[in-house]
């Protein structure tokens, strides 16, 4: 039971920074995608310092303990983004291997796939042990509870936009 629930938090954590990386990385029909990017990693950056404020302000926290929160998030943000990264190229790499029919490669890019999930399912559980050891039981309860209802916004706002 344990490891289903580890699981399917695994992979909405997955679900909802992918959906995050794929709106930095949207380009513009027009030639101007660095214009475009710039604008969408301040718009970015902004989103996650309001969404991070919000949190800090749920949960309660004081200066050293929200500092000490959003250092963990920065830091496993940037390890997530390189996993992202990877991960991304090996969907490149797979469809090329896909196409040239090369069963060997397919099999080999699957592997690396397979070891990126298996890394970002142990970075999520290091970085929810180091926040589980920041936090109180009544703010990691209250820590769950935000991360639900931001998961249920963003999967209602993508689910808005595959509509449209």
């Amino acid at each position: 039971m344990k490891r289903k629930v580890i699981s399917i938090l695994v992979m909405l954590y997955f679900v909802v920074f992918a959906m995050a990386g794929s709106a930095l990385a949207h380009n513009d029909d027009e030639g101007k995608s660095s214009d475009k990017k710039s604008d969408h990693k301040e718009m970015w950056k902004k989103h996650k310092a309001m969404m991070q404020e919000k949190m800090i302000k749920a949960l309660g926290l004081d200066k050293e303990t929200s500092g000490k929160l959003i250092t963990i998030f920065d830091n496993y943000g940037k390890k997530r983004h390189e996993l992202r990264h990877s991960f991304k190229s090996n969907i490149k790499e797979l469809k090329e291997a896909v196409n040239k029919k090369d069963e060997a490669a397919m099999k080999d890019i699957l592997g690396k796939m397979d070891e990126a999930h298996k890394e970002l399912k142990n970075l999520m559980e290091s970085e929810k042990g180091e926040i589980n050891g920041l936090l109180t039981v009544q703010q990691q309860a209250k820590y769950a509870l935000f991360k639900a209802d931001f998961r249920k916004k963003m999967m209602g706002k993508h689910m808005k936009k595959d509509k449209s």
